[in-house]
């Protein structure tokens, strides 16, 4: 678990004579908002608190943490000798732990050789249906969460809390600098953290209990536009510092895409099953249009399975010559850098997925877009695997040799719909 640089309220208080659960609810009563971290021989435990409503109880090590009880990790310390520290941070990032800890992961390990941090933050930020976290690991050993709802940004480093703006900017600069690899959640917005109930606790202060229990994360589609221009709907600081709330994430860069040249693709031979040429007239209108979606329909039909087996190929090839299975990330990559031109395709959206040599797709696209987009994506994977290998030009002619084969096996299939082309613009 990420842990923030808070301001210290107690520390390295022994177990042996400091009840955890009393002291959880002392600080609840006070309406605390920070951390309480129990380190213990076989692993820490942390219990986060968000004006005075535990949020979270985590028991492991490092960044593999388990949903606990409050009254479990307290009868863990009451058991083997340990050191319990208190530390305050703001509502904010309370909340963004508590929320990164159940959240559902997306992307993990990501490296920044061949993904933008600073992109993808700006996309994310448009996805407003879930609420999205970015764990940032640079290689300077600097760590960071990102919290990303409704619009807004938080974040928080292993160096500062509090200017969002500054720490994603300095966040990044790093990972350009030296590298890093960061991990994608998310999670519906349906619980804050300062809504989270206490009833599942196995403690109770008063009339109040005290734990948590992790919300299940929906997979519900990802297409509003975010409003850069809206207040935030958080809390303030603790400290009450104004410049310090949570910031539009169209203010930590004048600009966040990258500087993209469109590729022109080769001409292609029409892609669509062309309807009947009919004239379109009051009667045989509706019916014409029938006719194209229907033609359409079974192009793509097509197409995906055609696509699938050219990625597919690849994928193979890949895997023959180098140690790690790189094909999948690369074309994710390739996908988020023409997500602008050809947004079905988009990474981080609900409408493209492909797996080991299948395409699933349920979003809108012409035949002809939609070859276009997946030639340009396969292309730039290709590219981004050859400049990374340390074999590029047995893995170049290895993905060629598999690729003509596999022409030569079903030009009649291919060739109708032009991904022969398609097959050579990879290749170049």
């Amino acid at each position: 678990m990420l842990v923030p640089p808070g301001k210290p309220v107690y520390e390295n208080l022994a177990t042996s004579y400091v009840l955890l659960d009393a002291l959880i609810s002392d600080l609840c009563e006070g309406g605390f908002s920070g951390i309480v971290e129990v380190v213990l021989r076989g692993a820490d435990g942390h219990v986060i608190i968000n004006q005075g409503k535990v949020a979270g109880s985590f028991d492991g090590s490092g960044s593999k943490q388990e949903a606990t009880t409050v009254s479990d990790l307290a009868a863990r310390a009451r058991a083997e000798r340990g050191r319990i520290s208190v530390y305050g941070c703001s509502i904010e990032t309370a909340e963004a732990l508590s929320g990164c800890a159940n959240a559902e992961p997306l992307y993990t390990r990501l490296s920044t050789e061949f993904a933008d941090i600073e992109r993808m933050i700006s996309k994310l930020g448009r996805e407003r249906d879930r609420e999205w976290f970015i764990e940032i690991y640079a290689e300077g050993a600097q760590t960071g969460l990102v919290h990303i709802k409704d619009g807004s940004l938080w974040a928080f480093s292993s160096r500062a809390e509090g200017d969002s703006q500054a720490i994603v900017k300095d966040l990044i600069a790093e990972c350009n600098s030296a590298g890093g690899i960061f991990d994608v959640y998310f999670r519906r917005p349906l619980i804050d953290a300062s809504q989270n109930s206490a009833e599942e606790a196995g403690i109770t202060t008063g009339e109040q209990t005290l734990d948590f229990a992790p919300a299940e994360p929906s997979t519900a589609d990802l297409h509003d536009e975010a409003d850069f221009t809206k207040e935030p709907a958080h809390s303030q600081p603790q400290n009450g510092d104004e410049s310090h709330r949570n910031v539009p994430i169209s203010s930590v860069s004048e600009s966040t895409s990258l500087p993209e040249t469109p590729i022109e693709l080769p001409d292609l031979v029409s892609l669509a099953i062309k309807a009947e040429s009919i004239a379109i007239s009051p009667d045989n209108g509706a019916r014409a249009d029938r006719k194209r979606d229907t033609g359409d329909a079974l192009s793509m039909a097509t197409i995906k399975q055609l696509l699938g087996e050219i990625a597919g190929a690849i994928e193979k090839s890949v895997r023959a010559v180098e140690p790690r299975d790189t094909f999948a990330m690369y074309l994710r990559a390739g996908q988020l850098k023409i997500a602008d031109r050809y947004p079905f395709l988009d990474p981080f959206g609900a409408e493209f997925e492909y797996m080991t040599g299948e395409i699933a797709f349920v979003g809108r696209a012409t035949p002809t877009e939609f070859i276009d987009g997946m030639t340009e994506a396969l292309r730039l994977a290709m590219n981004s695997i050859t400049d990374t290998s340390s074999q590029p030009s047995r893995l170049r002619a290895r993905v060629s040799d598999d690729l003509h084969n596999l022409l030569e096996s079903r030009k009649d299939e291919f060739e109708p719909f032009g991904l022969d082309h398609a097959i050579e613009w990879i290749l170049r």
